[in-house]
């Protein structure tokens, strides 16, 4: 891939830190990657994780939405006398890869 990149020696170098980077967040979210989700009135469904995780068409809702986008402010702000459109609010304790309690 980096042989790919063509160019000079610094724009490889460049190519391989951005790589390693993508590959420690990864490694990184390997533990809680996905911790909410997110039911809304409308019928949508969302999953709330450290990082954000794109579906493979520009035209359906990520797989994961990062914690910090704006679309993932309800998960933090809805209560039951302010809902913001969100019907279930699912918190997921997780050990791993393996789900080990829901908590709505």
């Amino acid at each position: 891939m980096l042989r790919e990149t063509g160019g000079t020696r610094l724009e490889r170098e460049s190519a391989a830190a951005r790589y390693a980077g993508q590959v420690a967040r990864y490694h990184a979210a390997e533990n809680g990657l996905c911790f909410g989700r997110l039911d809304l009135r409308d019928g949508e469904r969302h999953y709330i994780g450290r990082i954000g995780l794109p579906a493979e068409s520009a035209d359906d809702d990520p797989l994961l939405l990062d914690w910090r986008a704006p679309a993932a402010r309800a998960f933090y702000v809805a209560t039951p006398a302010a809902p913001h459109g969100v019907r279930r609010r699912r918190h997921l304790a997780t050990r791993g890869r393996r789900v080990v309690r829901p908590d709505d």
